[in-house]
């Protein structure tokens, strides 16, 4: 049994918007269905619980019931903080279950052989995070501060 837990509780506040930015719409859904579909497709995850703040909980549950998505077994209020959703997604799990996935909610560019690749290397070494390369950009900035 592999369960996934995806944290989708913040704020967004570097954003400024008056939502949580998973919610924003992109090519007719919002940010969160194309991440929930990510792991909807793995066909090696079991389970998925959807960790939310209230006020995304109160206006997008139907929303989120409609999606249709049938490994999303739990939707949960998520605490004050990324560690606390992830802590009360973990309490609610209550069946047998060898692997547990974390996959935050603003993530939607995850591949399915990503995820794959990474719950392998965790059924290995007992524990294992996805990372990507980041690369360095240098700008230059004239005396006009054009960039």
């Amino acid at each position: 049994m592999i369960v996934a837990l995806v944290p989708a509780a913040g704020k967004g506040q570097r954003m400024k918007k008056p939502i949580n930015k998973l919610f924003i719409e992109f090519e007719n859904h919002p940010i969160i269905y194309y991440t929930l579909k990510k792991l909807e497709d793995c066909n090696i995850i079991d389970e998925i619980y959807l960790i939310l703040d209230r006020y995304s909980m109160e206006k997008n549950l139907e929303k989120i019931k409609n999606f249709g998505f049938k490994k999303v077994k739990k939707i949960l209020e998520g605490g004050k903080s990324r560690g606390e959703s992830v802590y009360i997604g973990l309490k609610s799990i209550d069946k047998p279950t060898d692997l547990v996935v974390i996959h935050d909610g603003a993530r939607p560019f995850v591949t399915k052989d990503e995820i794959k690749n990474t719950i392998e290397e965790a059924k290995t070494y007992g524990a294992a995070i996805l990372g990507i390369p980041i690369h360095d950009t240098l700008k230059e900035i004239d005396k006009n501060n054009i960039i």
